[in-house]
């Protein structure tokens, strides 16, 4: 009785404490370039995905064997189960952004065309924010194990990890572009000072993880080789890049982010390169035993990363409203390839 009562409490405080272990994982079909899970036979199917294999076991377990034995406790994990099978059924549900993307090769005049800088600087931050947020919160803790997003098979194990990583690439690069795409050093000035609003927007909402990106896009070698350009913006648009930039500054490991991070309260957006950092200097700088026992100070320290993310997934920018139009634009920016790189550099030498 002591040996059941011990596994049930374990059962409670993991669907409790740990709710994405009970979340189905994302899947597509073969036609949508969306991801799938791994399957198991089934007699009545063919197949089933392993997550809801695992969630029906854990079903049948709760209400037959555990409720003979003891019936609330499995009341307690039953509504545990049903509240977050109702989470996962909200997401399901949830519409998926556009994705017509705008043509990497269109030309500078297109681009201006389908411009987002006619919304004000905290709306276009404020966008950008629910779009990273959403994919930041579908980042799975087993995604974070055994730096899963650096193998072979990081697109099968850290879906999310690699999804949030992509779209970091994109914001950077959409934002050398916007810069770029300027004919007059006048002009480009007038562009970059509506970047580092919009940079400023995004702190004010805790937004670390965009800014960042915004902040990498404008460090860029095509934008920061721009002399005349950076020559015409205001003392007052330098000092606030200079001062985003010390904020988000890998100096010392990040630390003024740290406290700057530690000092915000939810909802907030971190920026995943630091942890992954950390999750890789615990991997490779700790063995995995200790003579022949786990090492489970190692193991500790890895969790207390993971549980950081878990919670700031936990509290979503509920205030933002999406703006349809504007959502559209930024959720549609163009993959970073070394192509565009290419033609960004390009651009920048024919400009200055």
């Amino acid at each position: 009785m002591t040996i059941q009562l011990r596994v049930c409490n374990v059962l409670l405080q993991w669907t409790k404490k740990y709710p994405a272990d009970f979340l189905p994982a994302p899947r597509v079909s073969p036609t949508s370039n969306r991801t799938s899970s791994p399957t198991r036979p089934s007699p009545s199917t063919g197949e089933v995905p392993d997550d809801v294999w695992f969630l029906k076991q854990v079903f049948a377990f709760v209400e037959g064997v555990l409720a003979e034995d003891h019936g609330s406790m499995a009341r307690q994990i039953r509504r545990n189960l049903v509240r977050k099978r109702e989470v996962a059924s909200h997401l399901r549900h949830l519409p998926v952004l556009p994705v017509a993307k705008i043509p990497s090769d269109a030309s500078p005049d297109q681009q201006t065309s389908i411009s987002v800088f006619k919304y004000p600087a905290d709306e276009i931050a404020r966008q950008l924010t629910l779009i990273d947020f959403d994919l930041f919160a579908r980042i799975l803790p087993s995604e974070l194990l055994n730096q899963s997003w650096t193998k072979g098979d990081a697109h099968t194990r850290a879906r999310g990890v690699i999804a949030l990583t992509k779209r970091f690439n994109a914001v950077a690069c959409w934002t050398a572009k916007c810069v770029l795409e300027k004919p007059t050093p006048r002009a480009r000035a007038k562009r970059l000072t509506r970047m580092i609003e919009i940079a400023s927007q995004l702190l004010a909402l805790n937004n670390f993880s965009t800014l960042m990106a915004i902040i990498a896009g404008l460090n860029k070698a095509a934008v920061h080789r721009l002399k005349l350009t950076f020559k015409e913006l205001s003392s007052r648009s330098r000092q606030k890049l200079t001062d985003l930039e010390r904020i988000m500054s890998a100096e010392a490991s990040y630390k003024n982010y740290r406290t700057y991070l530690k000092s915000s309260i939810p909802p907030c957006l971190p920026y995943i390169g630091v942890y992954l950092l950390d999750l890789t200097y615990m991997e490779d700088g700790n063995p995995n035993t200790l003579g022949l026992r786990i090492n489970f100070t190692k193991r500790e320290m890895i969790s207390s990363v993971i549980r950081g993310i878990v919670h700031l997934q936990s509290t979503p920018y509920d205030g933002i409203k999406p703006a349809d139009g504007l959502l559209q634009l930024l959720a549609s920016l163009p993959d970073a390839t070394e192509q565009v790189e290419k033609v960004l550099w390009e651009e920048s030498k024919r400009l200055e």
